[in-house]
Parts: structure tokens; sequence; C-alpha cells
């Protein structure tokens, strides 16, 4: 037995606990990946002609908000993909941040 040394298993042992403890916090945090911090409180909001995520977000951030995150909010809030695509006539959540 090698006293003082650490073997590759335990070393993965470690990192594990490391990993699943990590997970465990961030859950227990209430940790959002969007930044957003909007304690799931949303604005229901037609989309108009012309309009896009992007424009919408613009129009609901604040001066001092990161528009991309919004934007990912935006996407998150009413399970749009990628590939984005509203159409005029259609409601979607925007996460309104708590002040």
């Amino acid at each position: 037995m090698n006293k003082g040394r650490i073997t590759g298993e335990t070393l993965i042992k470690i990192t594990m606990v490391l990993i699943v403890l990590f997970y465990a916090w961030s859950a227990g945090t209430g940790a959002d990946a969007s930044g957003s911090g909007t304690g799931g409180q949303y604005q229901a909001v037609q989309v108009g002609g012309g309009d896009t995520v992007w424009s919408i977000a613009a129009k609901h951030a604040g001066e001092k908000d990161d528009i991309r995150t919004l934007v990912v909010a935006i996407q998150k809030a009413n399970n749009l993909g990628n590939d984005v695509r509203i159409h005029p006539g259609q409601v979607l959540k925007v996460p309104v941040k708590q002040r």
C-alpha cells in the first residue's frame, strides 16, 4: 500500500463526488442558465409583422441588460429551437425581471 499517493481510481471517485455536489448545489440555488433572473414571471407579447425574437428582446431589455441573454430566455420560455421562426399573431412569453 502506497501511503500518501492518490491512485487513479481514488481521483476518479473524488472527481465524481465533486461533480455531483456541484450539480446538487446549482439546482438548490435556483441557478438560472439564462441569467434572466425572472423568478418565473412573464409578459405575453403578440408578434407583429417583421418582428424577430431579437427585436422583441431589444424592446423589453433594460438599459444595462444583455439582449443576447434575453433572446435565449425567450427561446427557452417558448420552447423555440435554434431555428427560431415566429409568425405575426403568435403570442410569446417574455421573461420579466423582478426589481
